[in-house]
């Protein structure tokens, strides 16, 4: 794990730096070394160096690596380019810059420093305005863990002090330590006691403890104008807050409108009934078939290539000749048969002889009688 050991403040204002930070804030001074000074701060090291060289100034956030050379190779083959090598008094280091043209150092230490027992510097925030570039720079580049991640707010296990990349908000309604590139946030227990002891050594805030979900905070300017931030942790939430916080699925509605059943016999849905889980049916036992006999089998629509069925549904030869049965075609060809069975009996019957006998002599009986008649 690389662990962020320095936040080194490169500055022409040094003088003015080292007052600011020792008189006003009330840091204690670990190590003077000419125009370095190194300040009890807890997690990373919070360091001055003296620049008067314009292009050299600003904040510059500097890893400790157990290894220098395999780090080299590591960042390498991962695509990003280290600068050359410089020497140190405790070793020896390169610099890499981030897609935000921010300067980030890697060292390898003789002596790894320790941990100062001042107040925390318990963040370091990148605002930048490539969110996502930046936020795949430290993670797949850098290889940092990840152990915090929001919309716009990411966290990387640096050790002692957090790197945090916050999305640069582009409206007003933001603290005022966002629109720099680099923000420093020192952490207390007491945020209103440690305030009133530094504006009794001279210090003036530019915003008052204001109260916001992450905390309270207050916001500073040093010498060279940069904002640093005090901020005191909020209080753990109660079990109340706990019990009155939503749900994490309060979004989706588990509840659906009264409407009429689709098919008939199926129960209408209710607006209070919560949705039902799919019940699946028992599989019957297979029954043992004659061979040669179609076959239902079981397959889910969708599984098999080209979203078609796994199997065919039926494992009857498919070219066999089909023979479609002939119900309807049958009755009526029976009672187009009955019906000219007895028309042609019917026709039959009207020539035989005795009927046509018995018609000749009623005919002529009737011819007779009317004949008697007419005299």
């Amino acid at each position: 794990m690389c662990r962020l050991g320095y936040a080194i403040a490169f500055t022409k204002n040094f003088d003015a730096m080292r007052e600011f930070y020792e008189d006003q804030v009330g840091l204690r001074i670990r190590r003077r070394d000419g125009q370095w000074v190194e300040f009890e701060t807890g997690g990373a090291t919070l360091a001055l160096h003296s620049s008067p060289d314009e292009r050299k100034q600003g904040l510059v956030l500097r890893f400790t690596a157990a290894n220098l050379d395999e780090h080299r190779g590591a960042l390498e083959s991962r695509g990003v380019r280290m600068e050359a090598e410089f020497r140190l008094p405790n070793g020896r280091g390169a610099d890499v810059w981030d897609p935000e043209r921010n300067l980030i150092s890697f060292i390898e230490a003789r002596q790894p420093a320790a941990e100062g027992n001042g107040p925390a510097l318990e963040r370091a925030i990148l605002n930048v305005r490539d969110f996502g570039r930046t936020v795949s720079f430290y993670r797949s580049a850098l290889g940092l863990r990840v152990i915090m991640e929001d919309t716009h707010w990411i966290e990387f296990d640096t050790g002692g002090t957090r790197l945090a990349v916050h999305h640069r908000p582009a409206d007003e309604d933001h603290p005022r330590h966002a629109e720099q590139p680099i923000a420093l946030v020192f952490g207390t227990d007491d945020l209103t006691e440690w305030c009133e002891a530094m504006r009794g050594r001279g210090m003036h805030f530019m915003t008052a403890p204001v109260m916001e979900e992450f905390g309270v905070y207050a916001e500073a300017a040093d010498p060279d104008g940069r904002i640093v931030v005090f901020r005191e942790p909020p209080p753990p939430a109660s079990l109340e807050e706990e019990l009155a916080e939503a749900y994490e699925d309060d979004g989706a509605p588990r509840r659906v409108g009264m409407r009429k059943p689709v098919k008939k016999g199926s129960a209408t849905v209710s607006m209070m009934a919560l949705k039902p889980a799919y019940k699946i049916k028992a599989e019957k036992p297979a029954r043992r078939r004659p061979s040669g006999t179609t076959q239902s089998v079981a397959s889910v629509r969708g599984e098999g290539p080209e979203h078609a069925r796994l199997r065919p549904k039926k494992t009857a030869d498919e070219k066999k000749a089909k023979v479609k049965p002939a119900i309807g075609r049958a009755k009526k060809e029976q009672i187009r048969t009955s019906a000219n069975h007895k028309t042609g009996l019917a026709r039959a019957s009207k020539g035989r002889p005795v009927k046509r006998a018995s018609a000749n002599s009623g005919r002529r009986k009737g011819g007779t009688a009317r004949r008697g008649g007419g005299r």
